[in-house]
């Protein structure tokens, strides 16, 4: 008698699951696939952006700081090397699946430390601040359950998918003449492009929640360090509640593109701007003009960033005299890269 009840709830549960899957199984196996492929492609941008972060000298990081940049700069990466294959014309599954590994053999070394670094903040987030990490992590949560949805909205069915998938029935990067958008900045196109290769619809979006999910980290990250822990959860629940962030990080849209890109270029310059009397402020700066450019590399309207981060910069050495304006020449060579 004291076996039945757990043998007949067993039963019970192993039917439910087994209705479920014959009923939603269409519905749930691409968005479950799909979050595979996202995290895989988050892994192999992490690594690979850690290793070129090695290139740069920019001092005083933290692991978990690392891998935010790593994954923020080796989209980036990701997306040019999809960009080189267009150009080349292999725009191919086989040319991407290359593509992808060549990425992960070089990042390789970089991805034990990446994912270790993952839990650096754990004191912070799951017992000072659990409450607000509970309400982060469900609007994200949410979020991300809707890129499940298949794609319905009206840009990312005109011309934000289209242009990629005309891309890859012509195996390159050529003129669509009846998409006068073709002429528009391609960044975040490519990374569409990188999802249809791998046959998922949701893909794109999920490539676009990831991009906000880094804004939200970049917050964090960079807020604790100038303010209180709890008013750098409050800066990240505002941005992750956001009515326009929560609506565009679901969808095949460039906007979560424009907003990681601009938000790393004005901390990393920031942060330049706080250490610019140590040896690191080189690559702070090197950094910060890299994520402009590839910001306007996704949507014309980001270059207001590097307009304002110029004039920014021309001011601050204007007041430093003679001297500065040969720093200022050293800083814009920096910042133009």
């Amino acid at each position: 008698m004291s076996l039945a009840v757990p043998a007949f709830a067993s039963l019970l549960l192993a039917f439910s699951v087994a209705v479920g899957w014959h009923f939603f199984s269409a519905a749930v196996l691409p968005g479950v696939v799909a979050s595979v492929f996202c995290l895989v492609v988050a892994l192999v941008c992490t690594g690979t952006g850690r290793l070129a972060l090695r290139l740069l000298d920019a001092a005083d990081l933290s692991q978990s700081e690392r891998t935010l940049i790593g994954c923020t700069l080796g989209l980036g990466i990701l997306s040019l090397g999809m960009f080189a294959l267009g150009t080349a014309g292999l725009l191919r599954p086989w040319a991407a699946a290359l593509l992808l590994s060549l990425l992960w053999v070089l990042g390789a070394t970089e991805m034990r430390d990446a994912l270790a670094s993952l839990g650096a903040n754990r004191n912070l987030l799951l017992k000072d601040r659990l409450l607000w990490t509970v309400g982060l992590a469900g609007l994200l949560g949410l979020t991300f359950w809707t890129t499940w949805v298949p794609p319905h909205q009206y840009d990312a069915l005109v011309y934000h998918l289209p242009l990629p998938a005309a891309y890859l029935r012509a195996g390159r990067i050529e003129p669509v003449g009846h998409l006068i958008y073709s002429h528009f900045p391609q960044n975040a196109e490519m990374l569409f492009a990188l999802g249809l290769l791998m046959k998922s619809e949701l893909l794109p979006q999920m490539f676009s929640w990831l991009a906000a999910l880094l804004s939200v980290w970049w917050t964090f990250e960079m807020g604790k360090r100038e303010m209180p822990a709890t008013a750098a959860m409050l800066a990240c629940v505002l941005l992750a509640a956001h009515t326009s962030v929560m609506l565009l990080a679901a969808t095949a849209y460039v906007e979560s593109f424009v907003m990681l890109w601009v938000t790393a270029s004005v901390l990393s310059y920031v942060r330049w701007h706080e250490t610019s009397g140590t040896g690191s402020r080189r690559g702070w700066l090197i950094l910060s003009g890299v994520f402009a450019g590839l910001g306007v590399g996704t949507k014309y309207t980001a270059g207001v960033c590097p307009a304002l981060l110029t004039a920014f910069l021309a001011a601050r050495f204007i007041r430093s005299g003679g001297a500065g304006k040969r720093a200022f020449r050293e800083s814009a060579k920096d910042l133009a890269v």
